[in-house]
């Protein structure tokens, strides 16, 4: 038969095949097939998506005015570790802001 379908669809895994001794069959006292009926091998179809997730804020930031009720802004990055492989990317929101 043709190769199976590998066991993972990422990562690694195994795909298998088989086949029969009918074409023909022995008869009459003939020798069965030779080689394996069944044969397995390793697939791998690619690296396994990795999700995003946030590094630390930074440190807040100075205020935005000198006097009158300014704020502060800290950000973060998704590079802990960042997307791949299709992998989803960071949920939420990468600033922060007080108050």
């Amino acid at each position: 038969s043709p190769n199976g379908e590998c066991s993972a669809s990422s990562g690694e895994g195994v795909e298998s095949r088989s086949r029969t001794c009918t074409n023909p069959a022995p008869e009459i006292g003939g020798e069965d097939c030779a080689g394996a009926a069944s044969e397995s091998r390793g697939c791998n179809y690619g690296p396994c998506p990795i999700d995003g997730i946030w590094g630390d804020f930074s440190a807040w930031s100075d205020c935005s005015v000198s006097c009158g009720g300014g704020f502060l802004v800290r950000t973060r990055k998704c590079d802990n570790p960042e997307p791949k492989y299709g992998g989803e990317s960071c949920m939420g929101t990468m600033e922060e802001t007080d108050p």
